[in-house]
């Protein structure tokens, strides 16, 4: 699986996460006998689906971003390299060991 891919499926693991959170607090709103507000509801889920939805979401984009990254850094060797072997060719024609 790529890094783009990758990157995605947990950005869309982050949003089902956090959507979680609020559906399931709804659903206890409308099924309990006693009238409760909809922060208490939320209280009640707590806080776990918000800490995975986030970690799951630096973790989505390290990959999505992580791999923009690299092919820059590519790029960027291969030049320096390119450059760098230009260089050694045309230095050591005039030198003299």
């Amino acid at each position: 699986m790529h890094n783009r891919t990758l990157g995605a499926v947990f950005i869309g693991i982050s949003v089902v996460l956090f959507g979680i959170r609020y559906l399931t607090a709804a659903i206890i709103t409308i099924n309990s006998q006693v009238y409760i507000h909809f922060d208490e509801a939320l209280q009640d889920v707590g806080k776990a689906p918000v800490i995975l939805s986030i970690i799951s979401l630096a973790i989505g984009l390290y990959h999505v971003y992580g791999s923009v990254f690299v092919q820059w850094y590519k790029k960027d060797l291969n030049r320096i390299e390119s450059n760098w072997k230009e260089l050694d060719e045309s230095g050591s024609e005039g030198r003299n060991p």
